[in-house]
């Protein structure tokens, strides 16, 4: 379908089948709906409501440019090679409703033109031909010579070990110019590097087209092939560069640039038997809730929410849960078994959420985390971090290295500090600062204790114990007493054991005296987290009886 601000709505009702709606017909719909997007119509007192269902392959593409794969049109066998770079038009790979023409991007500026060598460069690569995509000031695509900023390759395994890097595309690996790569930067699966492996290896793709043709300048003809079946061994993955190198764990504000849409995931589930089990990348919230679901390590795609359902009943009824759903409770690492609904091939594919397996990262804040070091498994190729309940398990393939702690950052960095480091002035032991969350613990003497740093005092932050005091989840922690408010510790303490043994908190200041070390905490992040709005469901298991009867559970 297609829309414009204040204009009529153009449907695809049926394939051929087109209605045009009126505004005067139209009680409510979003904003923009560019050509492509799939929407839910519902009556509502003799007019029709529009909900956006799922995104069109507009969305993945601005003003900026995006990597992609590009498929020539048939009708550029019937164009002079001499007008390619004015006439030439390309299907994009993924985002199939998309055709660009070539266009000429840089100084982060497109402009139309473009040297007929360029093109001409292009179609004389072998599948996968790669360029990037935008959108040039009039709104119209196009595609560029592909650009250094997005590293294109795939992953190889170095032999039997479970150490992999990154070989650019069309060459072979060397040990010299191919950089290894970690693998907590690689994926967003909170498991081991096997399990990764598993995913990875079980994951192929298709582009829509089923073959494809190469110009070859020698002979002044075209090579016509089948299009392959597509591996993260074999690629095209595309690469976000940092500063810590290259990385499929992509930055959220990028997962457009990088991710397609859902038509990708209903396919890898009818490649899987119409359910899976996936890992969260991320929650979008603008301009409609999202899940962001890794198929493999550098295959991204959105699961708009209004997609979603929960069977249940006698006749396995689906019943949406757009509205109902806690969508801010889902984190990356989560694990979500979805199923493709059986429906009409005419109409919308749902998908219905069979389990949700949440991690531990909700409760970890958007800052660092300093978490205490339980095991590293060098078979299964894994760390597991934190305690109890709030354990992290991350792909890691290196030798154990006898870490005692390590600091997780948003980005999924990690810093380890071991229990023999010796500080220097120049280089002091980590510390945390405000914003950080800590694991509290219950110590030899029976005391809260600040896992990894015995010699820190946990201490209640005053300025937050009036929030804790109203908040639903944490407001029977606090004591009133005459002129001040207190730490009901024995609670905290409960809290602590059902735990597991050890309980994140958010730190909010440290202050150190001649004899003492305060750290000031609160459960700023933690206590949202765990609470679910009026209105709303979650899943949630059953951990633990506190003292005063009432029950623990994980959501």
């Amino acid at each position: 379908m297609r829309a414009e601000n204040g204009s009529a709505v153009q449907i695809e009702y049926k394939p051929g089948i087109f209605v045009r709606l009126q505004p005067q017909q139209i009680q409510s719909r979003p904003n923009d709906l560019p050509r492509g997007t799939i929407v839910r119509i519902e009556a509502s007192d003799g007019k029709l409501s529009i909900t956006r269902a799922a995104f069109g392959n507009a969305q993945y593409v601005s003003e900026s440019i995006r990597p992609a794969v590009i498929l020539p049109t048939n009708d550029i066998q019937r164009i002079d090679p001499k007008d390619w770079a004015n006439q030439g038009r390309f299907a994009i790979g993924g985002l199939p409703d998309i055709v660009a023409r070539p266009g000429n991007y840089t100084n982060e500026q497109w402009n139309n033109t473009l040297q007929s060598e360029a093109i001409t460069d292009l179609m004389a690569r072998q599948h996968p031909k790669i360029a990037c995509i935008g959108k040039d000031p009039k709104g119209n695509y196009r595609i560029a010579p592909p650009s250094d900023n997005f590293p294109c390759g795939c992953l190889k395994r170095m032999g039997n070990s479970l150490t992999v890097q990154y070989v650019p595309l069309n060459s072979e690996p060397t040990v010299s110019n191919n950089p290894i790569l970690p693998w907590h930067l690689l994926s967003f699966g909170d498991e081991s590097v096997q399990q990764v492996l598993e995913r990875a290896n079980a994951h192929s793709w298709r582009y829509h087209d089923n073959k494809t043709f190469t110009w070859i300048p020698d002979t002044q003809e075209f090579d016509v092939k089948d299009l392959p079946n597509h591996t993260v061994q074999t690629g095209p993955i595309f690469f976000q560069s940092s500063d810590k190198g290259l990385r499929l764990r992509y930055a959220q504000s990028e997962f457009r640039k990088f991710g397609f849409p859902v038509e990708e995931l209903i396919d890898a589930l009818k490649q899987r038997g119409r359910s899976h089990c996936y890992p969260i990348a991320g929650i979008s919230e603008s301009p409609e809730y999202s899940l962001w679901i890794e198929l493999a390590p550098g295959r991204l795609v959105e699961l708009p929410v209004q997609l979603i359902v929960w069977r249940s009943g006698v006749n396995n009824k689906a019943k949406s849960l757009a509205d109902l759903m806690y969508w801010q409770g889902f984190a990356p690492g989560d694990r979500v078994e979805l199923e493709l609904v059986s429906t009409d091939p005419l109409t919308i594919d749902r998908i219905a959420l069979k389990n949700w397996i949440p991690g531990s990262r909700n409760a970890l804040g958007s800052n660092r985390c300093f978490l205490p070091v339980e095991a590293v498994d060098e078979k299964q190729g894994e760390i597991t971090l934190g305690r109890g309940e709030f354990k992290l398990k991350l792909p890691f393939a290196d030798q154990n290295p006898n870490w005692q702690m390590a600091i997780l950052t948003p980005e999924n960095d990690i810093q380890g500090i071991t229990a023999t480091s010796n500080p220097t002035k120049n280089q002091p032991r980590p510390k945390p600062k405000p914003d950080d969350v800590v694991f509290l613990e219950i110590n030899a003497q029976d005391r809260l204790a600040v896992v990894g740093f015995e010699t820190m005092t946990p201490v209640l932050d005053k300025g937050e114990a009036d929030t804790w005091k109203s908040h639903p989840i944490t407001g029977c922690l606090i004591r009133q007493r005459p002129q001040k408010l207190s730490l009901e510790e024995e609670q905290l303490k409960n809290w602590v054991r059902v735990a597991g043994g050890a309980l994140p908190v958010t730190v909010e200041g440290l202050h150190k005296t001649e004899n003492q070390y305060f750290l000031f905490f609160s459960m700023r992040y933690q206590q949202d987290a765990a609470l679910i709005p009026p209105g709303c469901i979650s899943l949630a298991r059953f951990v633990d009886l506190l003292p005063d009867r009432n029950a623990s559970l994980k959501n």
